[in-house]
């Protein structure tokens, strides 16, 4: 194990404390997140007078080697100074007597993980949700070198007031086919693919294998159609080899599937507006017959 440097003191596995100024100017409002890496702040940005995210590296004891963690967290900054798109901007990159912190943009909106708690939405905006994500993976997937995510949960995922979809925390973020030994078998059992899970290099079909699992959980399985059900079986095959699908095939099937779900929205609510004037027009004749009759 790597030395972990001494500035940091007794904070590196606990909160900063609310109110705290970073840089003379990012004060941090409240702790957002926490990973095994690094703990995750809402902050005013006193300069531009804006919300934005302060990212600071602290590593627990679940975490790798702290030069392992410092690697992947640098790692992250470079990634996304390179990145546009359904991706948090980097507006920075510091070190201070705490240690290192990135600032980032904040991103309004609910994370997925907290939007399906209430409930699943509708099979239309389900499938509009997955049509976000399945083009911020081809983002980075049509990339040279492509990227590789390696963190796709619902807890990554914010969905926008205006219906955009963004991937938060590239932390684990790296080129396809590369073997960062500070990120091997790093991930979220429930959705990192087996290949993830056992500690091998990744590639594009690995985010694939996660896509596909947080699909099963958002989409109305027994009301999809029956092609976009098999790209989904196929997408979740232990082997890489057997995962005969593409991130645009899977975006065909899920455009025809959503413009299906909203025209059976729609002509469900033509239907229900047909119903209910006819119930109006109904109860106006019996009210005029019972006039006539009085």
């Amino acid at each position: 194990m790597s030395a972990r440097p001494a500035y940091l003191g007794p904070l590196e596995a606990g909160d900063l404390p609310v109110g705290m100024t970073l840089h003379r100017r990012y004060v941090l409002l409240r702790r957002i997140a926490r990973t095994a890496m690094s703990a995750v702040y809402l902050a005013r940005d006193l300069a531009h007078d804006r919300l934005c995210v302060v990212k600071r590296l602290a590593p627990t004891e679940r975490a790798p080697a702290y030069a392992g963690c410092l690697q992947a967290f640098c790692r992250e900054a470079a990634v996304l100074r390179t990145l546009a798109g359904p991706f948090p901007r980097l507006y920075g990159l510091h070190r201070d007597a705490f240690g290192w912190y990135t600032v980032l943009e904040y991103i309004p909106g609910p994370t997925l993980a907290q939007l399906v708690a209430t409930g699943r939405p509708a099979q239309a905006e389900a499938l509009r949700i997955a049509e976000g994500l399945i083009a911020a993976l081809a983002a980075l997937h049509e990339r040279q070198p492509p990227l590789v995510y390696g963190d796709l949960h619902p807890r990554n995922v914010i969905v926008q007031p205006e219906g955009a979809v963004v991937l938060i925390d590239m932390g684990l973020a790296r080129p396809a086919g590369s073997d960062p030994p500070e990120l091997r078998g790093v991930g979220v059992p429930a959705y990192a693919s087996p290949e993830q899970i056992g500690g091998l290099p990744l590639d594009p079909r690995s985010d694939l294998f996660s896509l596909a699992v947080l699909l099963e959980e958002l989409l109305d399985r027994e009301h999809l159609p029956e092609r976009l059900r098999t790209a989904l079986e196929l997408a979740q095959a232990p082997l890489r080899s057997e995962r005969r699908v593409s991130l645009a095939v899977l975006a065909q099937e899920v455009w025809l599937a959503r413009r299906s779900a909203t025209s059976a929205r729609e002509a469900n609510g033509q239907l229900a507006l047909l119903a209910s004037t006819a119930i109006a027009l109904a109860a106006l004749l019996l009210v005029s017959l019972a006039l006539l009759g009085g």
